[in-house]
């Protein structure tokens, strides 16, 4: 998997976990943390099985 194709489906599999967050009306919080632990996980590099255990997809 190129890092594009990792970028593009982490991109995907967020976007879906917020949504499923804001429609469960989930607090800010919650969405915030989200956003920060996906941030994170592009940044480390690590893994995309690693990514989405940690993000909880």
């Amino acid at each position: 998997m190129t890092i594009e194709t990792w970028e593009v489906e982490m991109s995907k599999e967020v976007h879906l976990k917020t949504k499923k967050l804001e429609e469960e009306e989930v607090g800010e919080v919650e969405l915030r943390e989200l956003e920060r632990l996906s941030k994170e996980t592009l940044e480390d590099g690590i893994s995309w099985e690693e990514a989405k255990k940690e993000l909880g997809l």
